[in-house]
């Protein structure tokens, strides 16, 4: 007979020692569905998530994006990654997910956030600051309670780990076929019909 499968959606951060909340309940969540007896538990751990009518866990970026576009597209130098994943290529992943084995699976498609940044800008090339400059203007931000220009934002901007798609998932035959290209453009167009960029 074939065993109940259970396929968790986590997050690449997911740790039990992270100081922040929603990573800290997703590793919880992770072990408890581990200790569900007489079940397969694949979980897949994608890295950050984006895509048209995303809702509030987006709107953050969403702000990034209108900005960008705004001409505020800064690039703080290497190593930088974005480590952000389309939504369909997303859903691609959990349904690949079905096929491999028990265990815990990173969904990725990596860039360099110069890249990142130039294909949200729609080939306008990002600005190159000094990182010295980031870090001081990001404290400010947290000084004045920004909504968008903290230090967790330069953080992300400038963070030199380059998440990679576990290599089972990609011998079960996921690859992202949408990508960043036609997946930014996708979300720009949402964006513009609903009239908010």
């Amino acid at each position: 007979l074939t065993r109940p499968r259970i396929i968790y959606l986590s997050s690449v951060g997911a740790n039990l020692n992270s100081l922040d909340s929603y990573e800290r309940r997703k590793a919880q969540d992770e072990a408890l569905m581990q200790r569900t007896p007489g079940t397969d538990v694949v979980i897949v751990r994608p890295t950050i998530v984006y895509g048209p009518d995303g809702g509030p866990p987006q709107q953050s970026f969403y702000r990034w994006l209108r900005l960008v576009k705004r001409g505020h597209a800064y690039w703080f130098g290497e190593p930088a990654w974005a480590n952000y994943l389309y939504v369909q290529d997303l859903i691609a992943a959990l349904l690949r997910a079905v096929t491999v084995p028990p265990g815990t699976y990173t969904v990725a498609d990596p860039l360099p956030m110069r890249e990142f940044l130039t294909l949200m800008a729609e080939e306008t090339l990002p600005r190159t600051l000094p990182r010295w400059l980031g870090r001081a203007t990001a404290a400010l931000g947290d000084l004045s309670q920004s909504r968008f220009w903290t230090t967790r934002r330069y953080r992300a901007l400038t963070n030199p780990v380059c998440f990679k798609t576990s290599v089972e998932l990609l011998r079960a035959g996921w690859e992202p076929t949408i990508g960043h290209a036609d997946g930014l453009a996708r979300t720009r167009d949402w964006l513009r019909q609903e009239q908010r960029l």
